[in-house]
């Protein structure tokens, strides 16, 4: 392992002394040394204060803005959902208390005929190929 390391040093080095990269140490080197006054990190610092109270600011009005959004979404959704809207009436024609008693009716009868596990449509499929006579003073009116 010690050996494959020193291959790599050995690599790194050759890279290192290149001519493109003694080129770019030399302007790197060129460069004039700056070193960052105090009146410019002090602005800095002041800059960073500011936005720090922004953000403070920004945060508290978040624990206040969106608990209140959310109770207005909801209350909105509970007035949209449970109050009717005036002038609404209810369907006077019984079509769906009508299909909901039909509904129930076959089931029940599809039970009582075929059990557990037979479908709708197996149960009605057999009762059109044949027909059943029912003799009215035996039928269980308890299941209807």
């Amino acid at each position: 392992m010690r050996n494959d390391f020193e291959m790599k040093r050995e690599i790194l080095e050759e890279e290192l002394n290149s001519p493109e990269q003694l080129h770019v140490r030399e302007l790197v080197r060129a460069l004039p040394d700056e070193t960052l006054s105090l009146t410019w990190r002090s602005g800095l610092n002041a800059r960073l204060q500011s936005e720090m109270v922004r953000r403070r600011k920004l945060n508290l009005f978040g624990w206040v803005w969106k608990p209140a959004v959310g109770l207005a979404l909801a209350g909105a959704l509970a007035v949209a959902f449970i109050i009717p809207p005036k002038g609404s009436a209810p369907a006077r024609g019984g079509e769906l208390e009508k299909a909901l008693v039909t509904h129930y009716v076959e089931s029940t009868a599809s039970w009582e005929v075929a059990g557990d596990g037979v479908s709708m449509g197996e149960v009605k499929d057999a009762v059109n190929q044949h027909t059943i006579s029912v003799d009215p003073e035996q039928e269980d009116v308890g299941a209807l």
